[in-house]
């Protein structure tokens, strides 16, 4: 499967990056992670307290050119799995109350997958791998945001995948037939 991009998307607890892994083993691909590279050490401050949304925001579509970069680069031989990718930035900054049509992603110099993919789970299933990983704290905040994105990403998707009773292996198969 030489020269393919694909792109996992998914909110929290949905199994994206485990997928996202288990795919890149089943295709001989490169997994890149967004944000990528120098970008990792910047995102505890952009994620941070007091960092208005439309500058996270900015950072976020940052990051994605960044990784857009690198992702050319190893097209050149072989498959890239991208884990998280521009839906997601879109998504959880639109629900973060940011105008995302502030910057016409239309023009973005990145790389456009071959194949998104968005992962959605039940609730209930979502939240109990969350707190099991210690994710969540006390507040309904972060809860409700990651609903808003998870209602959002089919809108910009094609391809949504309920991984709710299926296996991180399953899923990652699963995916690699579609992509044939």
């Amino acid at each position: 499967m030489p020269n393919k991009m694909v792109a996992i998307e998914g909110i929290d607890g949905t199994g994206k990056s485990t997928v996202a892994k288990l795919l890149a083993d089943l295709m001989g691909a490169t997994l890149i992670k967004t944000p990528f590279g120098p970008m990792i050490g910047q995102r505890a401050y952009y994620d941070g307290e007091g960092i208005a949304p439309l500058v996270r925001y900015l950072f976020y579509l940052n990051c994605n050119v960044v990784a857009s970069e690198e992702i050319e680069r190893l097209l050149q031989s072989g498959p890239v799995v991208c884990d998280r990718y521009l839906i997601s930035t879109l998504c959880f900054h639109k629900a973060m109350g940011v105008d995302v049509d502030i910057v016409d992603i239309s023009k973005l110099p990145i790389v456009q997958p071959d194949h998104y993919f968005c992962l959605q789970a039940a609730e209930e299933v979502r939240l109990q791998r969350l707190y099991s990983r210690g994710y969540l704290s006390d507040t309904d905040e972060k809860i409700d945001l990651l609903r808003e994105v998870d209602l959002m990403l089919p809108r910009y998707c094609g391809n949504i995948i309920d991984t709710t009773l299926l296996s991180a292996d399953e899923v990652a198969q699963k995916i690699f037939n579609m992509i044939g």
